[in-house]
């Protein structure tokens, strides 16, 4: 056998010298590409399906194939042994959570760099810097990750933030990393198609914080959150620096959390407040851009990430390039008439993160909320109906439409969010158009000045999912369109 230089678990990406790694998925199994990884040059093959030697032995014998009971954990440690020399010079902070991880990520990478520490970003909005790698994966897959911070330790990056998701955790896919510094935000009602119940769930988060495994140095809990608390309970961390974070009424106060924020005024515009805590000779005034108690506490948990790789005397500075952080696209996006309309496009598409978005822009809308919305098909079922009550309670009318239904029947995911909104007694008036655009279009005709239309789900997202196809759409994009349209100008 040549020496492999590569490792992948796609065959599109083999090159000469690769090693082909076959993953059995949810709705594909790898082994089907085989052939074609060796029709590309790969020098051997790695797999779970032994039916396969019969077909090396007679169609490909000068390629090894090598049976393993479990092929994502060999793939990780494939990684870690070609890699390993760079994923060891890489300071990584991965943090992991159902809400959050997207904004804080990008807070500690945009907060590093203001401060001169060279930072990559990996996450649901791809990977930063941007080197051909990201396969849509919040979390990719050991081999992308091994290869992509080969690529940042040669261009002289020496940190990375990155979403560690509970699927990528349960499938090993940052097993070739070493971890410096682990976080955690919260833990709410998602991925339950995929974990089966929310034990199984917060396992597979609980994977990030093993002490010895990762190599942590460092260990970050969000402990307003009752999984915070119950990480500090299922783990003992021997070494590990461990820092709580969460929001106190006084900071003279005895407080439960290592760190704590206390709020003096919030609102649509932001927040302010002072930090205290360990090291600090005094509160930290602190202020950010980005609104809802939620983005306190991303930030809380973002200056402890950020912090836990700075020396002390550098955290006032980190404090004041935290406060100039706009915001990740899709999280909190305001689009503001002159009027005094105002359209807020958010990701929330869980029970938790709806009702903390609507908690939040409930009291600060002096008008109507109308609220849009659908879930995704072929997901967790169960968070419909809860979606829908949840809507029922904050809303003043709410528009049903069409979030990625995949191989479903949208209007079988719409009866499902329905039945929540006829169990809330006094729901407001619904509407239901499946076509996005123009539930969109219908939203924003409908609103008058001091009303704000909510966006929920989509956040980001530049596509809709129907069957298998990816279809170009934005509820940004969208907005801004009809906003040309209709808006005078003067």
């Amino acid at each position: 056998m040549e020496a492999a230089l590569h490792v992948t678990t796609d065959s599109r990406r083999v090159q000469v010298a690769s090693l082909f790694v076959a993953l059995r998925g949810r709705q594909t199994d790898g082994h089907v590409w085989i052939p074609d990884a060796v029709r590309r040059g790969a020098v051997g093959v790695v797999g779970e399906d032994p039916t396969w030697v019969e077909w090396f032995r007679t169609q490909a014998p000068s390629i090894p194939y090598w049976v393993v009971r479990a092929a994502r954990p060999a793939a990780a440690r494939l990684t870690r042994v070609l890699y390993g020399p760079a994923l060891d010079r890489l300071v990584v902070m991965a943090v992991t959570g159902t809400k959050g991880k997207t904004t804080t990520v990008h807070w500690v990478q945009d907060a590093l760099r203001r401060l001169g520490v060279p930072c990559a970003r990996v996450g649901t909005l791809g990977m930063d810097p941007d080197v051909g790698l990201w396969t849509g994966l919040t979390t990719p897959e050991a081999p992308d990750l091994g290869e992509y911070a080969h690529h940042l330790v040669r261009q002289g990056i020496s940190h990375m933030a990155i979403e560690a998701s509970s699927i990528g955790l349960d499938q090993y896919r940052i097993d070739g990393l070493r971890v410096t510094v682990a976080a955690f935000t919260n833990l709410g009602h998602d991925h339950l198609d995929y974990h089966g119940d929310m034990e199984a769930y917060y396992r597979a988060k609980l994977r990030l914080f093993d002490e010895d495994y990762w190599g942590l140095r460092h260990v970050v809990l969000h402990t307003d959150d009752p999984f915070g608390r119950a990480i500090l309970r299922d783990r003992a961390f021997r070494r590990a620096t461990v820092v709580t974070v969460g929001t106190c009424g006084d900071p003279t106060t005895a407080c439960e959390h290592t760190i704590h924020g206390v709020v003096r005024s919030s609102g649509l515009w932001g927040a302010r407040g002072v930090l205290w805590g360990p090291g600090l000779e005094k509160p930290l005034e602190w202020s950010i851009r980005l609104s809802g108690s939620y983005n306190i506490s991303n930030f809380l948990v973002a200056w402890a990430m950020a912090a836990s790789v700075l020396p002390a005397d550098r955290w006032p500075d980190l404090v004041e390039a935290m406060a100039a952080f706009s915001g990740a696209p899709g999280r909190m996006e305001r689009l503001e008439f002159p009027d005094g309309r105002v359209v807020v496009i958010d990701y929330a598409h869980t029970p938790e993160s709806l009702e903390l978005v609507l908690q939040h822009l409930r009291p600060q809308v002096p008008g109507r909320l109308i609220v849009l919305f659908g879930c995704g098909g072929e997901r967790d079922v169960t968070k419909r109906p809860r979606m829908g009550a949840v809507a029922a309670r904050y809303a003043d009318f709410v528009i049903l439409t069409d979030d990625n239904p995949r191989r479903e029947d949208p209007q079988r995911i719409v009866a499902d969010i329905e039945a929540g909104l006829r169990a809330v007694p006094g729901a407001p008036p619904w509407s239901v158009i499946h076509d996005r655009r123009t539930a969109v279009h219908t939203g924003l005709a409908m609103l008058r000045p001091g009303d704000c239309l909510l966006l929920a789900g989509k956040g980001h997202e530049d596509y809709q999912i129907y069957g298998t196809t990816k279809v170009s759409y934005s509820d940004r994009q969208t907005v801004l369109e009809w906003m040309i349209d209709h808006v005078e100008t003067r």
